[in-house]
């Protein structure tokens, strides 16, 4: 027993050895949208956590800092606004509330510091401009102070549909494709009260135009229509406004300037806004789900892999410490895994893999989705570790996505990004079966099940797609077979043979 406890200790550390060695100092940028100036910021591992130095932090936000020489208390002002911490405790004081933080400030070498979720949970306690953070460009972003979307309307004319946004200053936006179907203008983080959210168009140019606040940032999604060929965006003055005009012809218009909005212009069903993201495809007419899509043959190219968790949402322990060997935890294991995987797929399969996390980010589960769906995505496979309160419950489970516990919004029809998995369903059964019976090839006839469940990292995705659980944390026999390598090289074999049985049969 004390060796096999030394063998998955060491394990355990090589593990988390090949996931930071090469993060020990790593930089982020911090951009600051309303100057346009741009700082480096570095930062070390300390644990399992990313830190950056206090002072450096205070410097950047033109923070005031103090710290108290006697009990060591750091106190940060902005303005009126002050919070404060003992480093090494997981709270922060402000406004004589306490607040968590999942890793505390500490001194490392005797300087303080903070971790990278201060920035983006802690310091908008006190700061007055918001701030956005972009795990997959490692940027902070410092938004525009009191932006308002003010307005949003429309006006259609005989080729084309202008809508208009108007803003109570001037910004710069970011457009991103879903082609054919959806455009996304990404502006900073803004106010807004619109008396029609979403604001219904149904011409052939223009379905419906949303305003959603996603990630630190506010987005104008652009439901195309179905005679949509192309788009062209710009700004004006005096009043700021961003004008999107759709095009159905290719012929060119003259500039016309966007008239008063009026009643006709902007006719809604007066549905609620929601909090939801992007949404790649529409439902059939029909209502039918579990079909391919129409035309479109399938042939693999791009896998994207979801290491499950990150950041601040750790996941399950899987390995408890001991002695000097810190905790495995679910989000370090997955990466690894996820990494192994990637390399095994391409080399075998010779397809393109993208990870929806390189390192240690948080990253909702909508988001994960939309990584895949931007990427124009074959497959996609979210990586988990699984536990139960029973230590009996074990087994390698592979998840496909169930509506039927879900508390679905009512009549929004395929508007949000709920119903987007359904075309797919039957193909991700069909991927799922294969995985698991690549996994009792493999692996002796082991446990290996298919289930379904309400998945949010698989409701959004346009592709087939499964949610896998290697095993079970909570039972003893999945815990050490998850940290032994010859294990970890039948789980990836056995992956890549079900994605590679599942290719042959949906390409004939």
């Amino acid at each position: 027993m004390g060796k096999t406890c030394a063998r998955v200790c060491a394990y355990v550390a090589w593990i988390l050895f090949s996931l930071t060695s090469s993060a020990m100092a790593g930089t982020i940028e911090v951009f600051f949208n309303n100057e346009n100036l741009r700082y480096t910021l570095f930062t070390t591992n300390d644990g399992p956590g990313e830190y950056v130095q206090l002072e450096k932090v205070a410097n950047i936000f033109r923070l005031q800092l103090n710290i108290d020489a006697g009990n060591g208390r750091v106190v940060l002002q902005y303005g009126e606004k002050n919070l404060s911490f003992l480093p090494g405790e997981s709270s922060v004081i402000s406004a004589k509330r306490s607040y968590p933080m999942t890793f505390p400030a500490r001194k490392i070498e005797g300087v303080i510091m903070v971790p990278l979720e201060f920035l983006t949970k802690t310091l908008p306690l006190i700061y007055e401009y918001n701030l956005a953070w972009d795990g997959r460009q490692r940027r902070l972003t410092v938004g525009i102070q009191n932006l308002e979307l003010v307005s949003l309307y429309v006006s259609p004319f005989a080729d084309y549909t202008r809508i208009a946004a108007q803003l109570s200053q001037s910004v710069p936006y970011k457009v991103t494709e879903k082609l054919p179907s959806l455009l996304i203008f990404e502006l900073p983080q803004a106010k807004f009260n619109l008396q029609d959210n979403p604001l219904q168009i149904n011409n052939t140019a223009v379905k419906h135009v949303k305003v959603i606040d996603s990630f630190g940032t506010t987005q104008i999604l652009v439901r195309l229509g179905d005679e949509f060929v192309r788009y062209t965006h710009k700004t004006k003055d005096n009043p700021p406004r961003l004008i999107i005009d759709v095009f159905t012809t290719d012929e060119a218009v003259a500039e016309e300037e966007t008239p008063t909005p009026t009643p006709e212009a902007t006719v809604t069903e007066g549905q609620a806004a929601t909090n939801e993201t992007i949404v790649e495809q529409d439902l059939a007419a029909n209502g039918e789900t579990g079909t391919a899509l129409p035309g479109q043959p399938f042939s693999l190219h791009t896998i994207v892999v979801d290491p499950g968790h990150g950041g601040s949402d750790q996941g399950v322990v899987v390995v408890p410490a001991v002695d000097a060997t810190p905790a495995l935890m679910e989000k370090q294991l997955t990466l690894h895994l996820s990494k192994l995987l990637s390399t095994h797929l391409i080399e075998r399969l010779g397809v393109t893999v993208m990870l929806t996390r390189e390192g240690d980010d948080f990253l909702s589960g909508e988001m994960r989705a939309t990584v895949a769906n931007s990427n124009r995505a074959d497959v996609f496979l979210s990586v988990h570790v699984n536990n139960s309160i029973s230590d009996q419950a074990s087994g390698f489970e592979v998840y496909i996505m169930d509506y039927g516990s879900l508390d679905m919004p009512q009549g929004i029809k395929a508007q949000v990004l709920d119903y987007a998995q359904a075309k797919y369903l039957e193909q991700s059964k069909r991927l799922a079966d294969q995985i698991v019976a690549a996994y009792r090839a493999r692996n002796n006839g082991a446990k290996a099940v298919v289930k379904r469940a309400p998945l949010f990292a698989l409701k959004g995705a346009t592709m087939p797609s499964v949610h896998i659980e290697i095993g079970y944390a909570s039972n003893a026999s999945d815990r050490q077979n998850m940290t032994q390598e010859a294990f970890q090289q039948m789980l990836i074999s056995a992956v890549a043979d079900g994605i590679a049985a599942f290719k042959k049969g949906e390409e004939l």
